[in-house]
């Protein structure tokens, strides 16, 4: 029988406390995973936690490697998340793997995120580790938001990491290390909680249970010159319709976290940084794009959103031609047109035929004619459906759409009826990225246009997006580029103050 760590608490917070796991916790805790299984079951697969599967959890936990914690209630001592560190290395190293577990009797209430706070606590303390990973999928936006909450770093894409429920699934990497660490943004039943001060975790001596509870204060602050910030509907030509971006202009990129979390904080599909580059460049402009999640390669409306900001403040380009800007899919050009639209020249999207994947009909809620992979930049599945109004009533598995693509899901038809000022319809769901539905996605349509041009004969067509917001994109494809044009409205313009 291994030998099992007692079990006191380790740190207290204003709700939960951390404890180790102990033996006695089994019935409790196969409880908690049975009433969990629809929760879990998208990310670990769902199986019974028999008493043999929990007696080789403890023994793990009783070697020098490993660690396996619960978080429970100060009050009634009840169970309400799980944790351990994994795979911990010494030495030069001094890190270790964090997984963690929410049980649905009490998710949503912040919680997890309490507990974990003292779990990094703890590691950077006693434990003394300088690092912790977390690896999660990339469609399960609670733990990537939960992770960034603690302040973990995105790090990088990881294919095929883990097998789970029999198939192997890509893993996004995010870390935090000793001297990174900052206050969890409390959510739920924490919000709006003030944390008391404290010293560095690992630095100070344990105290009292709630002393410098949960780790030392951020500091951030004011920024000395506020940045302005707009939010601009694009592929519209009035509010509140087509795709909301966030655009900001700055003089030069901050670090890769700040980005993110103005994303986060935005909170829209899509938010667009540029920054002037060096005249007599090929391109005038350097430009990224953030979801709430990470940075991605190619975002249409974003880019159509930053051109009508640049040419509003009459920031145009040299000798009036378009504006160039410099992406991670290469330089990308974006021209005003006299109505006061842009028209973007974007790389067209291969499309290869593929076999329908198995249970995609069934998370989509219909069954597709054909399936197309998009390519290396869009990374999405374009699936043809029978007619105009299929597209119009999905209702999808959001959860279930994540192991399809490497972004998203394009679903689209020929229109019902072409006098009706479009030829095709579409919709975009990209839980991958956090975001279930997408409006108008402008890089999609670098893939719907070439689609539909060789099904219809035509170079120039329109196509229809959305489900609750709509919009129009006029398409026309030139061989290995494709034309995007659109039309954009300033709904929001204000400043950044920290």
């Amino acid at each position: 029988m291994a030998s099992i760590k007692p079990s006191p608490h380790l740190g207290q917070g204003p709700r939960v406390a951390l404890r180790h796991l102990h033996r006695r916790d089994y019935a409790e805790i196969a409880a908690l995973t049975r009433e969990s299984a629809e929760l879990h079951r998208p990310w670990l697969g769902v199986q019974e936690l028999t008493v043999e599967a929990f007696e080789r959890r403890l023994e793990r936990f009783g070697r020098p490697a490993h660690e396996g914690f619960v978080i429970c209630l100060r009050e009634s001592g009840a169970i309400v998340g799980g944790v351990n560190v994994n795979d911990i290395l010494r030495g030069s190293r001094q890190c270790g793997t964090l997984g963690f577990t929410a049980y649905a009797a009490t998710t949503g209430r912040g919680y997890l995120t309490e507990g974990l706070g003292l779990v990094i606590r703890y590691a950077f303390g006693p434990l003394g580790l300088h690092r912790l990973e977390a690896n999660i999928q990339p469609g399960n936006t609670r733990s990537l938001s939960l992770v960034q909450r603690l302040g973990f770093r995105y790090e990088g894409f990881s294919p095929a990491f883990q097998a789970i429920d029999g198939e192997w699934r890509d893993h996004e990497r995010w870390a935090l290390v000793s001297g990174n660490v900052r206050p969890p943004v409390p959510e739920g039943g924490a919000a709006g909680r003030r944390w008391a001060p404290g010293a560095v975790p690992g630095g100070a001596k344990a105290g009292p249970p709630t002393r410098d509870w949960p780790l030392p204060p951020f500091a951030g602050g004011r920024h000395a010159r506020p940045m302005r910030l707009r939010i601009i509907d694009a592929f519209t030509d009035r509010p509140f319709s087509g795709n909301p971006a966030g655009v900001m202009l700055l003089d030069a990129f901050p670090d890769d976290e700040r980005l993110q979390r103005i994303a986060a904080e935005v909170n829209l599909s899509e938010t667009a940084f540029a920054h002037p580059l060096e005249p007599g460049g090929e391109a005038d402009w350097a430009l990224r794009w953030f979801t709430p999640l990470r940075e991605v390669d190619l975002c249409g409306h974003a880019t159509l959103a930053t051109a009508h900001a640049l040419t509003s403040d009459g920031r145009v380009a040299p000798g009036g031609g378009p504006l160039r800007f410099a992406t991670r899919s290469g330089v990308l050009t974006a021209a005003p047109n006299a109505d006061g639209g842009h028209t973007l020249d974007f790389p067209t999207a291969p499309l290869t035929e593929e076999p329908l994947p198995d249970g995609l009909a069934e998370a989509l809620g219909a069954v597709p004619l054909s399936v197309h992979d998009t390519g290396p930049h869009c990374g999405d599945l374009l699936l043809e459906l029978p007619d105009e109004k299929t597209v119009r009533d999905l209702e999808p598995d959001h959860r279930a759409l994540v192991r399809h693509s490497r972004r998203g899901i394009i679903a689209t038809a020929l229109a019902d009826d072409p006098a009706a000022g479009y030829d095709f319809v579409s919709r975009g769901f990209f839980p991958q990225v956090g975001i279930d539905e997408d409006p108008v996605t402008g890089s999609a349509h670098t893939a719907l246009a070439p689609y539909w041009t060789a099904r219809l004969g035509r170079d120039r067509l329109t196509g229809f997006q959305g489900g609750a917001r709509t919009g129009i994109v006029r398409t026309e494809v030139r061989g290995d580029r494709t034309l995007l044009t659109g039309d954009a409205v300033t709904v929001l313009d204000g400043e950044l103050l920290v």
